[in-house]
């Protein structure tokens, strides 16, 4: 499987994760409606489930965070020897030095 192919997998899978953490959210929700569970067991199995789905999120991002700086770095490695070679070919392009890093974006 390619990086790209694997990546995209990977953000496939973290959606349908969150798709299942939601219907479930939502399944507590007609259980209590059904009187199966009480408002305060309905709040547990929420906090409880909320707080593994921000946990699974997080720990997924952080990984893609990395592979998304690695792929930005390798990427623009590419495309500066990609416009190097057209430029011995006679194409004007803009000059730029290969990144040895990759700036990281600010958090807002």
């Amino acid at each position: 499987m390619s990086r790209s192919s694997q990546k995209f997998t990977i953000y496939q899978t973290l959606f349908t994760l969150n798709q299942g953490i939601e219907l479930l959210l939502f399944t507590f929700g007609e259980l209590e409606q059904l009187g199966v569970l009480g408002p305060d067991q309905l709040r547990s199995c929420q906090i409880i489930t909320e707080e593994l789905q921000a946990r699974a999120n997080h720990e997924v991002t952080e990984a893609l965070q990395k592979r998304e700086d690695e792929d930005a770095v390798r990427l623009q490695n590419l495309r500066f020897e990609w416009e190097a070679r057209l430029r011995v070919q006679g194409e004007n392009m803009p000059t730029q030095k290969p990144a040895k890093t990759h700036k990281k974006l600010s958090k807002q």
